[in-house]
């Protein structure tokens, strides 16, 4: 039991495949679906074995739980398997009469960063840490987890030889036409491999908790796994490529056809564009200072020639470390308008983050406010740049803005990284345009829609919030953040965005109906159901947008 407990320690849940039986599925026996790998794979595998000191069992475990973990999104995947129960230790086991087979879990954990024979060597050292248990009841292993059921799917590797051609002379001898064979069984599970050495499987499906075809695209992508375990057993698994062939004709030919066409625009052209067909309009607004079209488009031109005196223009980085207010819109915008690439720098940051991206990117210029200077770090060797000291109503300096061309850097932003260390991203005008027009007709931004921004300018959503709405014509209304939303009692507009877990701790303060708008855009996190249905009842006749993901989604080009 204590052996168990050790192999099973930390498991988050139990690996389940399949659904729930539908209630209106006919009784039936089990689907079969039946895999061959071809013999000269089979060669190579039993080679690879051998070469890493595997089991050929062992290497079709370690196969079908790196499959279970790419169907399930597990890097810790469980499923059953069957062992003897004959123990060598037991005299005369091996002529006992009876049935002592044992079904017990298998564990596979891995990293993208292993290789397929790290993963398949780690898996073989812990199971032979459990041979001497493999008497062990499975149900008293399932109740010392807490969980009850552990796995959904079986992998039986029946090893016992079987010398066909011996077999097949014997009943020719004895004038016996045997034209073919079939194992007979079957398990509680809704998926059962059962494998010969010859790595002839057999996959046994119940009806009505998965069809014929969900089995045979498992069964592919099963072989296809043990092709490149043959063909190279040192690729790291974040490089392993497991897409069927069909797959790979949807993502590279079919799925073309939805591209989208998108004009050969920068974002200060795509701003002009409304500032000339709607100047009056009210562009930005927020501590209850507002801007029209005009006034955006004066104060970015101004603001814009101010910075290309200073040294910035296309492919440099001038850093943004301004309050959320009105003047953070002007900055960004300027900062595009003078051809660089934003860096946005959130006074919010802690010290050791801010450091690190400052030294990292290597800005030409900081763009910040006596408000937030204090935040950058004082022996930062940067030319900075308050917007106290631009006086926007004076003349333009005669200084000319250089062409901004769609594929110059039009941002860059730190992601957390897999690491855990900041990494930039970088973002062209192209993406941004792409990004600004089809957001607006995937989310319902309109002529005087209003948009509440209450994003960092750390993240990308703050780039869909203001340009989409800029694009159409709208206001964005800058607050510190959505919480603020909660403060006032309520809200009345257009568009909302906000993380799933935020909006809810929102809704948690607000009588149902306190906040209206068009829309609610939830994106960082995953969209829980339950969320979308409160949503509903919380926000009446909201179009409420799952945009998880916008920047690999809209701004990929």
């Amino acid at each position: 039991a204590r052996a168990w407990a050790r192999e099973l320690e930390g498991i988050a849940g139990p690996t389940l495949l399949a659904g729930p039986a539908a209630a209106t599925a006919e009784r039936s026996g089990p689907g079969r679906v039946e895999l061959r790998v071809p013999p000269r794979t089979v060669r190579e595998l039993q080679d690879r074995a051998a070469d890493l000191g595997l089991t050929l069992n062992t290497l079709l475990q370690g196969a079908w739980g790196l499959l279970l973990g790419h169907l399930t999104g597990s890097e810790d995947v469980l499923f059953g398997t069957t062992v003897s129960g004959r123990p060598p230790q037991v005299a005369g086991v091996d002529e006992m009469v009876g049935l002592f087979v044992n079904g017990l879990p298998v564990r596979v954990r891995f990293a993208p960063g292993d290789t397929l024979a790290q993963v398949l060597t780690a898996l073989q050292e812990r199971q032979a840490v459990l041979l001497d248990h493999h008497h062990h009841s499975l149900s008293d292993i399932q109740k010392r987890t807490g969980f009850g059921a552990l796995f959904d799917t079986m992998l039986v590797f029946e090893s016992v030889p079987v010398d066909r051609p011996r077999l097949a002379s014997a009943l020719a001898a004895a004038e016996v036409n045997v034209t073919g064979t079939r194992a007979i069984s079957g398990t509680h599970y809704p998926l059962t491999v059962i494998a010969e050495p010859d790595l002839r499987m057999e996959f046994q499906y119940r009806d009505g908790t998965l069809d014929r075809a969900a089995v045979e695209a498992i069964a592919a992508r099963l072989a296809l796994i043990l092709d490149r375990i043959a063909a190279d057993p040192d690729v790291p698994l974040a490089r392993l490529d497991l897409l069927l062939d069909a797959e790979r004709d949807l993502l590279l030919d079919r799925a073309h056809g939805t591209i989208a066409d998108v004009p050969e625009w920068t974002v200060p052209r795509l701003v002009a564009d409304r500032v000339a067909q709607c100047p009056e309009a009210t562009a930005v607004t927020g501590d209850g200072v507002s801007l029209t079209y005009a006034d955006l488009g004066a104060r970015t031109r101004r603001l814009a020639r101010e910075l290309v005196a200073r040294g910035a223009g296309p492919e440099t980085v001038v850093g943004l470390a301004l309050p959320r207010t009105i003047d953070l819109v002007v900055g960004m915008l300027a900062v595009l308008e003078a051809g660089a690439a934003y860096l946005p720098i959130d006074p919010a940051y802690p010290s050791a983050r801010l450091d690190h991206i400052l030294a990292d990117c290597r800005c030409a210029l900081v763009l910040t406010s006596t408000a937030t200077a204090h935040v950058l770090p004082g022996d930062l060797d940067v030319p900075r740049l308050c917007v106290e000291d631009v006086d926007v109503t004076a003349p333009e300096p005669q200084v000319a803005c250089p062409v901004v061309r769609p594929d110059n850097a039009a941002y860059v932003m730190y992601t957390s990284g897999s690491t855990g260390a900041p990494k930039g991203v970088t973002l062209t005008h192209r993406a941004l345009v792409n990004g600004a027009l089809r957001l607006a007709d995937a989310t319902g931004v309109v002529a005087n829609s209003r948009t509440l921004a209450a994003t960092s300018v750390n993240f990308d959503v703050s780039v869909f919030e203001i340009l989409t709405t800029l694009a159409a014509g709208g206001t964005v209304e800058v607050v510190r953040d959505v919480l603020a939303i909660a403060e006032r009692g309520g809200w009345n507009g257009g568009l909302v965005s906000a993380v799933p877990s935020v909006l809810a701790e929102v809704l948690d303060q607000l009588d149902d109906g306190a906040l209206r708008a068009d829309s609610v855009v939830l994106a960082g996190e995953v969209l829980p159901a339950a969320l979308v249905r409160r949503v509903r009842r919380a926000v009446p006749g909201a179009r409420v947008v799952n945009a998880y993901g916008q920047t690999e989604s809209f701004y990929a080009t």
